[in-house]
């Protein structure tokens, strides 16, 4: 009998990596069905498959953030850090007051926004507070040490 591994039937996890790259009806119907009926392994792996082809709309980041298992929020509130939704939006403030201490980080992450960067020691021969400068972040340092 010849070992054909094109026979063999492919594992949920396979499939749902391969959903993630693909551009078919099916791959999305299958992202889907493990977003509502998979076990949270399988839940995540859809969330990242359906946020890498935009297949979440509002009501299934809904669903995602306010997941019973801890680790399908926190994936939700690292993937949707991406989103600019005002309903998503409100979800994640929501997740703030989680009682799982990862999705509130998850969560808290997810809505910062970086407003500039401080250091305490800033070394010009490096460079990183003109690169800084350069994308429009205000950059401020208690004292400067030139030279290496």
């Amino acid at each position: 009998m010849l070992d054909d591994d094109a026979t063999l039937p492919e594992s949920i996890t396979e499939a749902l990596v391969r959903a993630s790259f693909a551009d078919d009806e099916v791959s999305a119907v299958l992202i889907g069905a493990m977003l509502r009926e998979g076990d949270a392994r399988e839940r995540v792996l859809a969330l990242r498959a359906g946020a890498r082809r935009t297949l979440l709309d509002p009501e299934r980041w809904r669903a995602a953030l306010s997941d019973e298992d801890p680790l399908v929020r926190r994936e939700a509130a690292t993937l949707v850090a991406s989103e600019s939704d005002s309903e998503v939006d409100q979800l994640l403030a929501a997740m703030l007051e989680d009682g799982d201490a990862l999705v509130v980080e998850a969560a808290a992450r997810a809505v910062a926004e970086v407003v500039g960067c401080a250091f305490i020691i800033d070394l010009p021969e490096l460079g990183g507070r003109k690169r800084l400068e350069a994308m429009g972040m205000p950059v401020h340092a208690l004292c400067e040490f030139e030279g290496l």
